[in-house]
Parts: C-alpha cells; structure tokens; sequence
C-alpha cells in the first residue's frame, strides 16, 4: 500500500513570478505530504507557504547557505531525524514532534513548539507504539531579520529535553519552557543560548551544562571554562533575563541544577530546585568551578532574588534559602553563585 512519501529534490527558479527584492513572490503556496520526507534538497527562489508533513524527516533540505528561501508560513513536521533550514526571513511557525539532527538557520522564528507524542496501545491487530518525548537537538542561528519589535525568536515550548545545540540568536527571546532537562551530563548533550538582546522568563524542568547569555560577550577569550559565563563588568553588554525557574516534574527528588549559568546584567526574580553545590571538575580551578547566576553590579541591574527549593531526602533546613542583594550568600552555596560581578 502506498505509504505517501516523497523523495525528490525540488527547485523553483521564480521566473515569469514577479516579485521584488523587498517583496519575493510566492514560488510553494502548500504543501501537504502524507508519509515520510526524505533524501530531498528544495531550492526556492522566494516565499513558502504552509508545509506539513505527517510522517518523519530524514536528510531534507530547505534551501541552502548560499541560496536561503525569503521566507515561510509555517513549518508542522512529525519526526525529524534530520533537516536544515535556511531561510532569510521570517518563519512563522515551527511545529514538530521532536527533533534530532539538523540546524535552524533563519531572520527570526515566531513561534518554536516540540510536542512529543502519548504512547499508542495496541488494538487488535494494530500494533502499537511507545511514547516520543520530544526532545530538540538542532541548533539555531537567527540573524534577526524579518523581526518584529527585535523579537528573532518568539515563544518556544518543548515538551521533552533540549540537548547538544547551540541558539546563537541576534534579538530577543519571548520565552523558553522545556518540560525536560536543558543539556544533561555527556559531553555532547550541552546546550549554550546566546542573545543579542534580552531574554523573557526560562522554565525548565532542569539544567545540567546549560549556558544562558543575554546581552553578554564573555572578555576572556581564551578561556573556554570562563566563555560560559560572563566574568567582569566589561562582559555585560545589553539585554536582561526575566526569570529562571527550574521547575521539574511531581515526585523527582534527584538533583536539578548543575553546572549551569545564566548571565545577564539584570535577571529577575528565579526559583531553582535540588542544586549540586560543588562543582569541582579535574583541570578547572576553584575560580572555574563557580556556576550559576551572573548579573552586573549597580543601580538598576543585578538580580532581583534566588530561592532553592529542595525536595531530597532526608529532609535539610539549610538547603530551603532564599537569597538577596544586599544579603550574606548562603554558606552552603560553595562553587554556587548568586551574587553580582564586581
């Protein structure tokens, strides 16, 4: 039975389309593809439209670091296994349900959602299925082109883990909500996010080797322990954080924030759950170690406030604080940090 795929290359010149520089014309107004996509490179001169495709994404190309499309509508892709967009502008939406290799090269993104997919039992002589996460493990690289008021990416939800990608994105970040864990403990699963702008409120379920620069351009080049995070005054540029919330799922008791930073000049009110306090790698100095919470000191910048919440057992007092400008840190904090760079 036929299966709906499609497995061809694809190339739209735009001649006889009209169109200008400033307005491209329409070269695929939709596209509705009921199987797999795969082993495809599309080359379009202009605009696309809507895009869906039910099955999965191997090896699929939308344009190309030379010759990016103007723009698209939307993007509903089911599994990616693998994909890279190009695009010069705008993509409205991108929709997925999970996806693992690949890159995201755009002016901006509208709006980012990774919904994973509930198990399928077995019905009659249906098989079933098991449960898709919906992790995310493309990088994205967003120029900021077609932004509107500087937003380059806008509200993104992923419903399982974002892991072993880097966001380099010139703009702002509306929001960020991860329901699974940001990086995690292999070397391959960290995860850096840098704007040029500020970032809205990060909601993770938790973050292990996760980076997160707003606004930061971190001065000691050479030091690639110390570039993950920003380390004087001079590396804070423009942009701020709106919150962090490290907010994992009922009943984990397991530690949720590790090796992780967040710099920007100013960050709001954050919350984070079961931290690991010492952060002592082989190679790294004591000054090295230090994780957590970077914000610029002064007037109208900083950060607002750091509750821990824990949730181990046995049950300890002392890992319940909040702390802050102004305030003591927290003895217990070792490698760390929640007070402003000097």
């Amino acid at each position: 039975m036929p299966t709906g795929e499609f497995a061809a290359d694809l190339s739209l010149d735009g001649n006889q389309q009209g169109g200008t520089a400033k307005v491209p014309a329409q070269m695929l107004a939709t596209v509705s593809i009921a199987g797999d996509l795969s082993s495809g490179d599309w080359a379009i001169s202009g605009l696309v439209g809507a895009v869906t495709v039910k099955g999965t994404t191997h090896d699929w190309s939308l344009g190309s670091g030379g010759s990016p499309v103007a723009g698209v509508t939307s993007l509903t892709l089911g599994v990616v296994e693998q994909a890279a967009l190009y695009v010069t502008q705008k993509v409205g939406t991108l929709k997925t349900i999970a996806w693992a290799a690949g890159s995201v090269h755009a002016g901006s993104v509208a709006t980012l959602t990774v919904t994973g997919k509930a198990a399928v039992a077995p019905k009659g002589l249906i098989p079933g299925a098991p449960a898709i996460a919906g992790d995310f493990l493309a990088d994205v690289a967003l120029t900021g082109n077609g932004a509107v008021k500087g937003v380059a990416m806008g509200k993104a939800t992923i419903s399982g883990g974002l892991r072993g990608c880097d966001w380099d994105i010139t703009g702002s970040l509306t929001s960020l909500t991860v329901t699974g864990t940001v990086g995690g403990p292999a070397g391959g699963d960290a995860v850096q996010v840098k704007t040029t702008g500020a970032m809205g409120a990060l909601t993770f379920g938790a973050a292990n080797q996760a980076d997160f620069l707003a606004g930061v351009t971190p001065s000691a080049a050479g030091d690639s322990a110390v570039t993950r995070r920003a380390d004087a005054a001079a590396d804070f540029l423009t942009g701020n954080i709106k919150s962090v919330t490290i907010k994992p799922a009922k009943g984990v008791v397991g530690p949720c924030f590790t090796n992780s930073n967040f710099s920007a000049a100013a960050i709001g009110a954050s919350t984070i759950v079961n931290p690991v306090y010492n952060n002592d790698s082989a190679g790294l100095t004591e000054t090295q170690d230090d994780f957590g919470f970077w914000t610029k000191s002064g007037v109208g910048v900083g950060i607002v406030s750091v509750k821990c919440i824990d949730t181990t057992a046995p049950k300890d007092t002392t890992k319940n604080w909040t702390w802050k400008p102004g305030q003591p840190a927290p003895a217990i904090l070792d490698d760390l940090h929640v007070q402003p760079v000097a």
